[in-house]
């Protein structure tokens, strides 16, 4: 051996030999589509995007369930502080229905000319768990557009149909604010 050639410099040369032969025999005989790898990326991402989509959509879902549920909670409580008081102190009950109720006041309420103006959907719907804002607790003293709003806001009719006399839906309203 030359005396510049140590067996460090052979040792090395010999390792990128083999490195080249290496990547010789892998590109003739395992030839890497780039485009192909990538697209195979992207699948399994997409799968992936889908997979926590769907596990959002179930989470979104528990979260609604666990709403109701405070929701229900808070509202036996307050059915009982309510059947054993004074009717004109109920406290509001919390929103346990998704949505809103334009519809179903629509269909108690519809024909009533006089309420074409409060039988609109709200700007964004009422919140599970939440009370109504404004919340008149003497509720002797609703008119027709009072119970409009709670039937709207709670999406419940309380069984107040289509002819029912003004009394007739307070005394309905008093049943949902005192008996479940």
């Amino acid at each position: 051996m030359d005396d510049c050639v140590t067996a460090a410099v052979a040792e090395s040369a010999a390792l990128r030999a083999t490195a080249v032969e290496a990547a010789y025999a892998l590109g003739s005989y395992a030839p890497v589509d780039i485009g192909q790898a990538l697209g195979r990326i992207v699948n399994r991402l997409d799968v992936m995007n889908n997979r926590l989509d769907a596990m959002n959509n179930r989470l979104d879902a528990m979260n609604n369930r666990l709403d109701v549920i405070v929701a229900f909670s808070h509202n036996t409580r307050l059915i009982t502080s309510n059947s054993r008081g004074v009717a004109q102190q109920y406290l509001p009950l919390h929103k346990t229905v998704p949505g809103n109720g334009l519809q179903l006041a629509i269909t108690a309420f519809g024909n009533v000319v006089a309420l074409q103006q409060v039988l609109v959907a709200p700007a964004q719907e009422p919140v599970l768990g939440t009370i109504p804002l404004n919340f008149d607790n003497n509720y002797i003293t609703y008119n027709r557009a009072d119970i409009v709003r709670l039937i709207i806001f709670y999406n419940q009719d309380f069984g107040i149909v289509r002819g029912d006399t003004l009394p007739e839906c307070i005394e309905k309203l008093h049943i949902f604010f005192t008996r479940y």
